[in-house]
């Protein structure tokens, strides 16, 4: 890490990774010069060897813990992936010029038609290791005039003055910002066109990939901000200081009222953690809540915090964030998709918190003894657990009338006020009163039938049983396949299409007595028993996550929603056993089936969608490989296309168009060429392998989507 010193507006001032590159060569040099390894006078022929041998071992560890970019070369490549990753749906230069700001941690809002900077990010104090240099405004007109594309204009407009400054960073000074409660705003005139090296100087912006340190505010200005009682805000920080892969995310926790005192963004993968200090125990107590209780259950974040990682002595509470070596920008992308979920959300966070520090005052007037532990670590869980308490609490008796209302009926309902106008949240939280164990329930049931390639009826007649009443009716072929409707459903309207296969991998067994074991091996599954702490769930034997996945998710959008839709779950789709296949396409005997028996049922349809793809966030928009035995087959338009990516986003599940083998979607698509149908992601891995596994919070954020998708579309 390097503390912030002087700093040049310049593109030429960028810092350079400083310090000795270790190489295998370099270092192996040096080991085998060192005197305590030499050859020399009566050293045989063996002790040298011994030492060429610890030589290579040495080196060959020093390659695997190797810094992840050695040169500028790939210095600049790691750039320019974050750029293309944070600019991929921008239009324009000027929309990419203002995504990338964003992500530098700028905080940009959208005001009468401008751009402006947020209140959040006009600072009047930089802190005390910092100039008035450092501001926000400072720094963004120092880079709009120094790489010609316009000007920083500070605009008051009330009924005794209107003008409008441009700000010049060579003389900006923090007693011209407005005073407090003043209608005054910092507005992007952006006149020039923004070039790739404009926005790769936005991300190198002063240190580059160096490091920075801040400790703290200036206690002259307003020594109260540093409480955590008292304010809504976390102290504001610059952006400038902060490394690029953090700022954003770290700018929205303090909007959320949570004080920073450093960070680290792992410095593109020279660290294997980027990590979050907090000014006090109280910041990373509620921040903790705010991942636990809001962050973790509605984003489903890739993303795992470590709380207390660093035992500094003068560290006051922290997170560190694992890092996937040599390529972390997974790991960035995702603390850009919160920090946008954050700071959407930041003032409910700041008056819950507000509340909850009221609140919590008045009951447990002894909580300032928690600045009393000198580590983070060493905060005890009872108090972790008190806090958690009082939030709850507050949800029911402050944000609700019904007192004796049970928690996650109260989080649920905070939930739908947050985002009652979000597509799909409302309806998917409509019944459900803990979604991960309703969901995982319905799966353990279909996992513990057995049911390969042309053995499904035994599943199909348990889910016509037991789902067929109420406000659905279930229907079954000869081959077995289901098809569910709504039960005032005459078939005249439009209504989405939701597809999964019940029949898993047929497995090979050398006599009936290894099926017999596998068969009570599946009878005896049960989900908490397979349920590790990463939200996985590895049951050590093949399950059948494809496609009970699927089947699940339509069955719990079933029981647990109020959304109208038709399903069909067919039978045979990973091996054709009794019917033909047919459109280019082995396999999937039992949609082949259904398109020829019940074609109305499909043909009614307003689109489809099939819950029978590997990972957690895939969109299959194509299939086939263009050949004659499989043609290429487009499944939707674009327009249908954008709009579900556009659903994923909207739900803070954002889902991606990949490649992948052929499902039951293909059949559709063939045999009515006007319905549009996806293929996705139902949150299983390795399928059709003893090693196969499920991701529970992925196949969730699925859920939510479909869900979404259904209500507005």
């Amino acid at each position: 890490m390097s503390e912030i010193a002087n700093r040049d507006f310049s593109k030429n001032s960028i810092n350079n990774q400083a310090g000795r590159k270790l190489t295998p060569e370099t270092d192996a040099e040096m080991h085998l010069n060192h005197p305590e390894f030499s050859a020399g006078a009566g050293t045989d022929f063996r002790a040298k060897r011994k030492t060429e041998r610890q030589s290579r071992r040495k080196s060959e560890r020093i390659s695997e813990r190797e810094p992840f970019y050695i040169s500028q070369n790939r210095k600049d490549e790691l750039i320019s992936e974050f750029i293309s990753e944070m600019t991929k749906d921008c239009k324009t230069p000027e929309e990419k010029l203002v995504a990338v700001l964003k992500a530098r941690g700028f905080l940009l809002e959208e005001s009468d038609s401008d751009i402006c900077l947020s209140d959040n990010s006009c600072l009047k104090n930089p802190g005390y290791q910092c100039s008035s240099s450092d501001l926000d405004q400072t720094v963004l007109a120092g880079f709009l005039k120094g790489s010609n594309l316009g000007t920083l204009d500070m605009t008051y407009d009330d009924q005794n003055y209107r003008e409008t400054l441009t700000i010049d960073p060579d003389h900006f000074h923090r007693h011209y910002y407005p005073p407090q409660n003043h209608p005054a705003k910092f507005r992007l005139n952006i006149t020039g066109i923004p070039e790739y090296n404009d926005l790769y100087h936005i991300i190198e912006i002063f240190h580059g990939f160096s490091g920075s340190t801040i400790f703290g505010p200036n206690y002259a200005i307003k020594k109260d901000e540093e409480l955590f009682y008292g304010h809504e805000h976390g102290v504001k920080v610059p952006a400038c200081i902060m490394d690029a892969g953090i700022a954003r995310f770290c700018k929205a926790v303090s909007a959320c009222g949570v004080t920073t005192k450093m960070t680290c963004d792992g410095h593109f993968g020279e660290k294997r953690y980027a990590w979050i200090l907090f000014n006090t125990h109280l910041d990373l107590l509620w921040f903790r809540i705010l991942n636990e209780c809001i962050i973790i259950p509605l984003l489903n974040p890739n993303l795992k915090f470590r709380y207390g990682s660093r035992m500094n002595s003068d560290a006051q509470g922290d997170v560190n964030i694992s890092l996937t070596r040599r390529n972390p920008l997974p790991e960035y992308m995702e603390m850009q998709r919160i920090a946008e979920f954050l700071y959407e959300h930041r003032v409910i966070f700041r008056e819950l918190k507000k509340e909850i520090c009221k609140d919590y005052q008045n009951h447990y007037p002894g909580l300032d003894d928690l600045r009393d532990y000198e580590r983070s670590g060493e905060i005890p869980k009872h108090i972790l657990n008190q806090l958690r308490m009082r939030t709850n609490t507050l949800l029911k008796r402050e944000l609700y009338s019904q007192k004796e209302l049970p928690y996650t009926e109260a989080y649920k309902e905070w939930m739908l006020r947050i985002f009652e106008n979000k597509t799909g949240i409302t309806n998917f939280l409509t019944k459900s009163r803990n979604i991960q164990e309703d969901y995982t329930g319905i799966l353990q049931e279909l996992i513990q039938i057995y049911s390969p390639s042309g053995r499904e009826q035994e599943l199909s007649e348990f889910i016509a049983r037991k789902y067929g009443k109420g406000n659905w009716e279930i229907s079954a072929d000869e081959l077995s396949n289901l098809y569910i409707k709504p039960k005032n459903d005459d078939g005249s309207e439009k209504l989405p299409l939701l597809n999964a296969h019940l029949d898993t991998y047929p497995l090979y067994y050398e006599g009936q007595e290894e099926e017999a074991e596998h068969i009570k091996r599946l009878s005896r599954y049960n989900n908490r028993s397979r349920f590790r702490r990463d939200n996985h769930i590895k049951p050590e034997f093949n399950a059948g996550f494809d496609d009970k996945a699927g089947v699940a998710m339509i069955l719990y959008l079933m029981k647990h929603t109020s959304l109208r839709f038709r399903a069909v779950l067919t039978v045979q789709e990973e091996q054709a056993v009794s019917y033909p296949a047919k459109y280019g396409r082995g396999g999937g005997g039992g949609i082949g089936y259904a398109i020829e028996n019940r074609p109305e049922f499909f043909r009614n349809s307003a689109y489809a969608l099939t819950l029978d793809r590997q990972g957690g966030r895939d969109i299959i928009d194509t299939y086939g490989r263009g050949s004659e035995d499989s043609p290429r087959l487009k499944l939707c338009s674009d327009e249908f296309l954008e709009k579900f990516i556009d659903t994923s986003n909207k739900v803070y599940y954002p889902m991606t168009v990949a490649e992948g083998s052929i499902a039951d979607a293909y059949n559709i698509r063939a045999a009515f060429p006007e319905l549009d149908i996806l293929n996705i992601s139902a949150g299983f891995y390795e399928e059709h392998r003893s090693t196969e596994w499920f991701n529970i919070e992925e196949a969730l954020g699925v859920m939510r989507v479909v869900a979404g998708f259904l209500s507005d579309c």
